[in-house]
């Protein structure tokens, strides 16, 4: 599944937010924040019943959810 191979991108390394968006287009929802200096934040995609949150720290990908069926 494409969501699950954006934690790693080339050479082992996590993805970039902006590899994120070219493969799943723009979110429907973007938080961001930062905490002790750190920035990060969130983006929400909707697709039917399937929500996919990504988290971000910096601008890296840092963690996944896929929730389907209670979108």
């Amino acid at each position: 599944m494409i969501v699950t191979s954006l934690i790693l991108g080339k050479k082992g390394r996590t993805s970039k937010i902006k590899d994120v968006v070219a493969i799943l287009g723009e979110p429907a929802e973007m938080v961001s924040g930062s905490l002790l200096g750190e920035s990060g934040g969130g983006a929400v995609w909707r697709q039917g019943d399937t929500v996919v949150v990504i988290q971000f720290a910096g601008d890296r990908v840092a963690g996944k959810q896929i929730v389907k069926g209670r979108a």
